[in-house]
């Protein structure tokens, strides 16, 4: 389906391009602007579907720290005690 749309993204793209070039009415251009920017929301919606569904199990939080801060050189820990919630003194 991604694909799909787009194909058609870019079929509507080159179609704007030859309305442009060829001094088309304004509301022309802005109903295929319109259209064109209708397909790239439904392609990125889709897209978001599809890594979704091809996500493996979720990563815990501090492993996702360390993978994300080794990926950019740093080096560092940070210690985040945890434990029982307690009721706030009012």
């Amino acid at each position: 389906m991604l694909a799909h749309t787009l194909s058609a993204l870019s079929v509507q793209m080159t179609a704007l391009d030859s309305l442009v070039e060829d001094g088309a009415a304004t509301d022309e251009v802005r109903a295929a602007i319109g259209r064109s920017s209708r397909l790239a929301v439904e392609g990125l919606e889709e897209t978001r579907r599809a890594v979704w569904a091809l996500r493996e199990e979720p990563v815990a939080l501090d492993e996702q720290l360390t993978a994300l801060t080794e990926s950019e050189g740093a080096a560092f820990r940070i210690a985040v005690p945890y434990g029982r919630c307690r009721r706030r003194p009012q």
